[in-house]
């Protein structure tokens, strides 16, 4: 769902319109289904209604909705451990709501890796991708103020994210040799 008060969900209408000429895979949304019609969803968009109901005004994000917002991450992370989808896409999620709100992770990627840990048992350094056709960009640090960055760029670290990185462009994404 991402913040019920972004763009995100503009941009989501969009996409199911264009679905079928963007070849885009079969999708369901985790959101509020009586504020998703109320800003112009179409009847026919799949929706799975969260239990928590959000109030939003565009343009002004409120840390109400922040039980919704994790909801939705949540429930599917579930889905797709439990195999009824195939992976997770958030949409744009403003962050100092949620910290107003008490969430206590730099970001929903550091949040992610929690949720992860949860059914692997297993500690996760939490990477994030910008990808594009011809260009993947997978930055070292995640969520922290530029001034920290320096200090926390450690050989350890990088050495950590290259090879994820390298790992998960083999298994993933189908590249033999990747060069990073």
């Amino acid at each position: 769902m991402g913040d019920p008060s972004g763009i995100g969900l503009d941009v989501l209408i969009e996409a199911w319109r264009q679905r079928h000429q963007l070849g885009l895979p079969e999708f369901y949304v985790l959101a509020d289904s009586d504020y998703c019609k109320s800003r112009g969803m179409a009847d026919d968009v799949p929706i799975h209604a969260l239990n928590h109901k959000v109030q939003a005004i565009a343009g002004v994000p409120n840390p109400a909705n922040s039980p919704a917002i994790l909801e939705s991450i949540d429930r599917a992370v579930d889905d797709v451990m439990a195999g009824k989808a195939s992976g997770v896409v958030t949409l744009p999620i403003a962050k100092k709501p949620l910290y107003e709100a008490g969430f206590k992770h730099p970001g929903h990627t550091e949040y992610l890796a929690v949720l992860a840990q949860k059914y692997t048992g297993k500690p996760l350094k939490p990477v994030m991708m910008i990808a594009g056709p011809d260009l993947r960009t997978v930055p070292v640090t995640i969520h922290i103020p530029l001034k920290d960055v320096i200090a926390a760029l450690t050989t350890e670290s990088i050495i950590q994210t290259a090879v994820i990185t390298a790992r998960d462009l083999t298994t993933r994404f189908g590249i033999q040799n990747p060069r990073l």
